[in-house]
């Protein structure tokens, strides 16, 4: 179970990251917070997957790349 939580908060990190380039580039109109709110559960479900012992991999490359968006969004607002 924990692979499932650590390979979802990947999947997050990326699409966060994916919309706050989009959002950077001005092609999607939206608010910054969708990639916040994405990088934050990408944050939480990676740290799940870690800490179930099951998901090192993908876990790891999720909370780097949630973290990535994470301060990608709030750069936004300044």
């Amino acid at each position: 179970m924990g692979k499932f939580w650590g390979v979802l908060g990947l999947l997050c990190g990326l699409f966060a990251i994916f919309f706050n380039i989009m959002i950077w580039w001005g092609i999607l109109s939206v608010p910054a917070y969708i990639g916040l709110v994405l990088g934050g559960l990408g944050v939480v479900f990676s740290i799940v997957g870690i800490a179930a012992d099951d998901s090192k991999g993908p876990g790891v490359a999720g909370l780097i790349f949630s973290i990535i968006a994470v301060i990608g969004a709030l750069l936004r607002f300044f």
